[in-house]
C-alpha cells in the first residue's frame, strides 16, 4: 500500500508540477524494479529540475489530513526508505526505494 501511495504521489507531482505548461502528450516514464529485498520506482519526467533536498528540508513536520494539497513530498519521504531526484540529460528521475523482508 505504501508503494502504491508513493507511486501515485510521485506521478501526481510530475503531472501537476513538472509538466505544467507542457504539451499534453509530454511523456512521463515509470519503471518499477522488484528486487529480492526491495522495490525501486523510477518516475522520469521532462519538467524543470528542482532541489528535492531543499524542498524536503522546508516541509512542515505535519500537514492537516484535511489539506487539499501539500502532502505529496511528505508522504513520499515517510513511505520510502530512500528518496532521491536527479537530472539526467533533459529528463528528471525521482527514485523511490522501499525495502522489505525477503520472501521464502
Amino acid at each position: 500500500m505504501q508503494c502504491q501511495t508513493a507511486l501515485a504521489e510521485g506521478l501526481t507531482n510530475a503531472i501537476r508540477h513538472a509538466h505544467t505548461g507542457k504539451p499534453a502528450k509530454t511523456p512521463i516514464e515509470i519503471v518499477v524494479t522488484i528486487q529480492a529485498r526491495s522495490i525501486e520506482i523510477r518516475i522520469w519526467d521532462e519538467g524543470a529540475a528542482f532541489d528535492l533536498a531543499q524542498r524536503l528540508a522546508a516541509l512542515p513536520q505535519t500537514v492537516s489530513p484535511d489539506a487539499i494539497g501539500g502532502r505529496g513530498l511528505l508522504l513520499l519521504q515517510q513511505f520510502s526508505d530512500h528518496l532521491s531526484y536527479v537530472r539526467s540529460g533533459d529528463r528528471n528521475c525521482l527514485l523511490i526505494v522501499k525495502h522489505y523482508a525477503a520472501m521464502a
